[in-house]
């Protein structure tokens, strides 16, 4: 399994070769935790798209008065924490991680969306990964830095 981890994250890298059938025909997912972020509670939307056989993702991040998402990372591990281990400075109040065993980090991604190949390997069915994102939160009054998280996201590809 941790070689299916790695080849995911080598495959967000690398483009997906155009003749290779996708082996995943979607994935389900379950939200866990709770999510932090400027005005309100950052929120992360996971899918699959077998025509080019990638996962994408939106985060839906609320900002204004010049605060805006700059980019984010979304991190892949193994294990689920409800409760969840809180984050200090710079992050909002309220952020907590819960990923149980982080294993991979991807992006950064500038904005609030992005997307990665799923490898072409078939202990991908079935494999169900915890997910939740890092958002790197700039405001130009100040020039700061301030980092929010998304609420859990459990990804059980089929």
């Amino acid at each position: 399994m941790i070689r299916s981890i790695l080849a995911f994250s080598l495959a967000a890298t690398l483009a997906a070769s155009a003749s290779a059938q996708c082996v995943v025909s979607g994935v389900t997912t379950t939200d866990f935790g709770a999510g932090s972020g400027f005005l309100a509670p950052a929120a992360l939307f996971v899918g699959a798209d077998t025509a080019s056989c990638s996962l994408e993702w939106k985060l839906d991040a609320p900002t204004c008065c010049n605060t805006f998402v700059s980019q984010h990372f979304l991190v892949f591990g193994t294990a689920v924490d409800p409760v969840g281990l809180p984050l200090g400075a710079p992050f909002y109040a309220g952020s907590n991680w819960h990923i149980g065993a982080p294993l991979v980090a991807l992006g950064p991604f500038p904005g609030t969306t992005g997307s990665a190949p799923i490898p072409p390997d078939p202990a991908f069915v079935g494999l169900a990964l915890s997910s939740q994102a890092v958002l790197d939160y700039f405001t130009t009054i100040g020039l700061t830095h301030d980092f929010g998280v998304s609420q859990g996201v459990l990804v059980q590809f089929q």
